[in-house]
């Protein structure tokens, strides 16, 4: 077995990688994230248009919510993520339709 670093001493090294790629620490740093938010956005639009039919063909067997999640895992449709879908994932892709 190897020895794991302290966890102060992994955060340190972290802050630093993040420092040395421009990343603003501190107060302001959760502007950084602001641009990416919107990325995040428009992929997950992308996703919701994606799934548009496969949605719409579950609304028509009057599935319900949980029945939709329950199929989607079953035929092996990857979330957002690319892992297993929860209910939440799925509201949050109805929604965007």
């Amino acid at each position: 077995m190897f020895a794991l670093e302290p966890l102060s001493e992994r955060t340190k090294e972290a802050l630093a990688q993040a420092k040395a790629r421009g990343t603003k620490l501190g107060k302001a740093g959760w502007k950084n994230l602001r641009p990416h938010v919107e990325e995040r956005k428009r992929d997950a639009d992308k996703f919701a248009a994606r799934m548009k039919g496969q949605i719409e063909g579950y609304r028509l067997r009057e599935l319900s919510q949980r029945e939709m999640v329950d199929e989607l895992n079953k035929i092996g449709i990857p979330s957002p993520r690319g892992g297993r879908w929860w209910l939440r994932q799925l509201q949050r892709t109805l929604a965007r339709l």
